[in-house]
């Protein structure tokens, strides 16, 4: 990240939106940073990060409120290899299992591995 004195940015500006446009210039007015000016592609990045992270603090906030009324069942290929690792997660309360649970070599160890991870 570049930094630059105000005074100097009035001065330099398209020299100053130039380099935005391939890494972050930071304003400084008596040497601390009051701005920061980015491309508009990277402001971008930044307002859907943010979305998402606001998405994330309100799936947070909900489980929270639920508490344990929710459960939360992961969908994904679960084998015995990886049983442990899946509820091992602190979140995940038990597991939709496909191919596997017609497999009784496959299934009777899952199945034992949720048992332990409950106790």
């Amino acid at each position: 990240m570049v930094s630059v004195p105000v005074s100097a940015a009035r001065d330099q500006l398209p020299a100053v939106l130039a380099q935005s446009a391939t890494e972050a210039v930071t304003l400084l007015r008596h040497g601390r940073p009051v701005a920061v000016v980015v491309s508009p592609e990277r402001y971008d990045q930044l307002l859907d990060a943010e979305e998402e992270l606001e998405d994330v603090e309100a799936f947070d906030a909900a489980m929270a409120e639920a508490g344990d009324a929710i459960r939360i069942l992961y969908g994904g290929s679960v084998k015995p290899g990886n049983a442990a690792e899946i509820f091992a997660v602190s979140n995940v309360d038990g597991a939709l299992v496909g191919g596997a649970s017609l497999k009784p070599e496959d299934f009777g160890p899952i199945i034992d591995t949720l048992e332990a991870s409950a106790g």
